[in-house]
């Protein structure tokens, strides 16, 4: 049995997990045109800098199973594309009518406007990686847990790596609460997160363990966990099979795994709760760490 363990260091946390949406399928439909979909001729267009595309900018919304295209401040390219197809992503973009897409990106038309092109991520490019491009999943960074949002009552799908921010535009951290809700050390440090406010971080609770120790935690016990801590972003492992490969053992909870938002590296792992009065010194300690 894991034993809950009191404070036993310093470990940063963040959250930042930006506003999500119910899902709805909707088939995309690339409308003719060499780059997929623009009017233009985009071989007569310069192309956008992939680095400038891909990054979160949340703060924008649409409809269920839309997507739409606003002009941001938060984006090089000066685009936030919002994708409520399946779940909600909301990242840099450029409108292709007036750029070309880079390799990774098709240029379709947004479903509100369909006057309006927008580089969309492709689901079938390979993940471009240190060590070259492989077409499925890398790593437990890839993996699709059920996830509930701040302040939404709405399941959607996310991956460790859907938060990470190559350009560094909106967090430097991201950070893994593994909880398990039986545990009166979680029960205390989501307190301090439902109430707390931190800068440019991500701090994600994943819950594996419910209302027994390693009995592994069900969709109820997320709904009851994220009903009583509306205000943190909360994900189900259920005894961590699906980011226990890359986490590794975990021997008490609360345990914490913090990454590098721009290469998703782990930086730094610590056990125990963290008080409210220490986590801000900690998570500058930790961006530190980042830079």
């Amino acid at each position: 049995m894991r034993l809950p363990l009191a404070h036993l260091g310093v470990l940063s946390c963040v959250l930042g997990l930006g506003t999500l949406l119910a899902c709805s399928t909707t088939t995309t439909v690339v409308h003719s045109g060499g780059d997929g979909g623009s009017a233009v001729d985009p071989s007569t267009l310069p192309e956008v800098p992939a680095e400038q595309l891909g990054a979160e900018c949340s703060g924008y919304g649409t409809s269920i199973g839309d997507t739409a295209l606003f002009t941001s401040d938060k984006c090089a390219a000066g685009s936030c594309l919002v994708d409520a197809r399946s779940g909600l992503e909301e990242y840099c973009s450029a409108d292709c009518d007036k750029v070309r897409c880079p390799t990774g990106y098709l240029c379709q038309a947004t479903t509100l406007n369909p006057s309006k092109h927008a580089c969309f991520k492709d689901p079938n490019a390979p993940v471009v990686t240190d060590g070259g491009t492989d077409s499925g999943p890398l790593s437990f960074l890839d993996e699709r847990l059920t996830c509930l949002a701040k302040g939404k009552t709405t399941q959607s799908t996310y991956s460790l790596r859907d938060f990470a921010d190559p350009a560094r535009l909106t967090r430097d951290l991201v950070i893994v609460l593994v909880d398990g809700s039986w545990s009166t050390y979680d029960v205390a440090q989501m307190a301090d997160l439902n109430t707390g406010s931190y800068s440019r971080v991500e701090i994600l609770s994943v819950l594996e363990d419910g209302a027994v120790p390693n009995g592994g935690a069900t969709l109820s016990d997320l709904t009851k966990w994220h009903t009583k801590y509306p205000q943190v972003d909360t994900c189900l492992d259920s005894k961590l099979a699906q980011l226990g490969s890359g986490l590794g053992t975990i021997t008490a909870v609360p345990s914490w795994f913090v990454f590098d938002a721009r290469t998703m590296k782990q930086i730094a792992t610590e056990q125990g709760y963290l008080n409210a009065s220490a986590l801000p010194a900690q998570i500058e300690a930790w961006r530190a760490m980042a830079k």
